[in-house]
C-alpha cells in the first residue's frame, strides 16, 4: 500500500514565499475591512459632490431652463392683452425740386390700438400661455431628477467596477498562489503536469478578467466626464442598509404630483385652449379701437392733428389657415393626452409596486452578503485543503469562481438597492442630494 507523503503547510509556505500575515490579511474580512474601509459619510459626500457638479453643467438643464425663460416671457406677454399696443414714428424728408431749390419735411405720429372685442380669444391666450409655463416648469423638474437619476446609475456603475477591480485583484492573487503551490507539488513529484499547466491557465485567464473590469471602469470614467468637468474618485457606496431610516415613501402618494405626469396635463391644457383661441381668431369678427396724433412741423396749419375711431374686422377667408393650425393643435393635444395616460399607469404602477420592491431588495442584499461570507470561509478551506494535497486544481477553481460569482452578485443587489433609493427619494419630490 503506497502511502502519499504530504508535505507541511509551513514548508509549504516557506517554500512559495507567502507568509502567515499575507494570507490572514488577504482572506480575513474583519482586518481586509479595517485597512481599506472608508467613511460612509465620506463617501456620501463625494456622491453628492459629484452629483450637485452634474446638475450645475447639465447642458439639457441649461437647455430646459432657456425654454422656460422663453414661456415666462410670453406669459407676461399675453397677460398684457388689455394694454394698447404703442407706436411713434419720426419721418425726415429732403425733397428736390426741379427749380433746383429743396424743401425739407418732419413729420412725427404717434398711433396707439387697443383690442375691445374679440369673443374671447385674448383671454385664452393668457390662458394656454399659464399652461405652457405650468408645463416647462415641471419639465425642468422631471429634467432634474432624470440627470439626478442618470448620473446616480453611473456612479453606481462605476463603484461596483471599481470593487469587482478590487475583486479580481483579490482572484489574481489567489490563482498566483495556487500556481505556486501546484508548481512545488509538481516539482515534488505530488502533482500531475497537466494540473500545474491548468493552474497557470485559470492564472492567465485571471489577469485577463481584470484588464477588462479595469476597461470598463474607464469607459465609464470617460461617461461621466462627458456629463461634466468632473475626476470621480468615488469606490464606496454611499449608503449602507443602517444608514438609510426608509422615510415615508407616501408623501407623495398620488399620480398627479409626479413632474412628468405635470407636464402632459399642462401640455393638454394649453394646446386644447390654443385651438380654442385659433378658431376664435380666425373666424369670429374683432372690435379694435385706434387713436393718434401728427405732428406735420414746419409751420404748417395742420400741426398736432388727433384721430380716434373703432375698427370692425370680419375674417372672411385665410385659405384654411385658421382650420389648419386649430387642427394641428388638437392632434398636439391628443398627444399630449396620450402621454399622460401612459405616464398615469405607469406612475401608478410605481408607486404600488416601490415599498414592496424596496423591502425585497434590502432582504436580497441581506442574503447576498451572507452568502458572501459563508462562500468565503468555504474558499479559505479549499486553499487550505490545496495547499495541504487534499484538492485539486479544479475543485479549487470551482470554490473560487462560485465566490466570485457571490461577490459579483451582491454588488448587483448593493446598486439595485441604492437605484430604488433614488427612485424613492425622487417620489418624495426630493433631490437626492437630500437622500443621500
Amino acid at each position: 500500500m503506497k502511502t502519499e507523503r504530504k508535505t507541511p503547510i509551513k514548508t509549504l509556505l516557506k517554500t512559495t514565499g507567502i507568509s502567515f500575515f499575507l494570507f490572514g490579511f488577504i482572506f480575513s474580512p474583519e482586518l481586509r475591512a479595517k485597512t481599506t474601509s472608508n467613511d460612509p459619510s465620506s463617501a456620501a459626500f463625494e456622491f453628492k459632490s459629484i452629483v450637485k457638479a452634474v446638475l450645475e453643467q447639465a447642458s439639457s438643464i441649461e437647455s430646459q431652463k432657456a425654454i422656460l425663460a422663453a414661456a415666462q416671457e410670453m406669459k407676461t406677454s399675453k397677460s398684457l392683452y388689455w394694454t394698447p399696443i404703442a407706436s411713434v414714428t419720426i419721418t425726415n424728408q429732403n425733397m428736390a425740386l426741379l427749380s433746383g431749390s429743396g424743401n425739407v419735411g418732419n413729420t412725427t405720429t404717434a398711433t396707439a390700438n387697443l383690442n375691445v372685442f374679440k369673443f374671447g380669444s385674448s383671454e385664452l391666450s393668457r390662458r394656454a400661455a399659464n399652461s405652457k409655463v405650468t408645463a416647462e416648469e415641471a419639465r425642468l423638474s422631471q429634467t432634474k431628477e432624470d440627470v439626478e437619476t442618470s448620473v446616480a446609475n453611473l456612479l453606481f456603475q462605476l463603484i461596483q467596477q471599481r470593487q469587482i477591480i478590487e475583486i479580481r485583484k483579490g482572484h489574481v492573487s489567489v490563482q498566483q498562489q495556487s500556481v505556486d503551490v501546484a508548481k512545488e507539488r509538481y516539482r515534488q513529484g505530488q502533482l500531475a503536469e497537466q494540473e500545474y499547466e491548468k493552474a497557470k491557465v485559470d492564472y492567465e485567464a485571471s489577469q485577463i478578467f481584470l484588464a477588462e473590469a479595469q476597461l470598463g471602469e474607464v469607459q465609464i470614467v470617460n461617461s461621466i466626464k462627458t456629463l461634466a468637468e468632473v475626476n470621480p474618485k468615488v469606490t464606496d457606496w454611499p449608503l449602507t442598509l443602517n444608514r438609510y431610516d426608509n422615510k415615508n415613501t407616501k408623501v407623495r402618494k398620488n399620480p398627479q404630483d409626479f413632474f412628468a405626469v405635470r407636464a402632459f396635463t399642462a401640455d393638454t391644457d394649453y394646446f386644447h385652449k390654443n385651438a380654442q383661441q385659433l378658431w376664435r381668431s380666425s373666424y369670429l369678427p374683432s372690435l379694435d379701437a385706434t387713436g393718434g396724433w401728427t405732428d406735420l412741423g414746419n409751420g404748417s396749419s395742420q400741426q398736432g392733428q388727433w384721430y380716434a375711431g373703432l375698427t370692425l374686422t370680419i375674417p372672411l377667408w385665410d385659405q384654411w389657415a385658421g382650420v389648419a393650425q386649430a387642427q394641428e393643435s388638437e392632434a398636439s393635444a391628443r398627444a399630449a393626452m396620450a402621454n399622460l395616460n401612459q405616464s398615469l399607469r405607469q406612475s401608478q404602477a410605481n408607486l404600488e409596486t416601490l415599498d414592496l420592491r424596496v423591502q425585497l431588495a434590502r432582504k436580497n442584499l441581506e442574503s447576498s452578503k451572507q452568502s458572501v461570507t459563508k462562500l468565503q470561509e468555504l474558499r479559505n478551506d479549499s486553499l487550505r485543503r490545496f495547499r495541504l494535497g487534499r484538492l485539486s486544481v479544479n475543485d479549487l477553481l470551482i470554490d473560487e469562481t462560485r465566490f466570485l460569482d457571490a461577490e459579483n452578485s451582491l454588488l448587483n443587489s448593493m446598486s439595485a438597492y441604492h437605484q430604488l433609493i433614488v427612485e424613492q427619494c425622487h417620489i418624495q419630490n426630493e433631490s437626492i442630494l437630500n437622500c443621500f
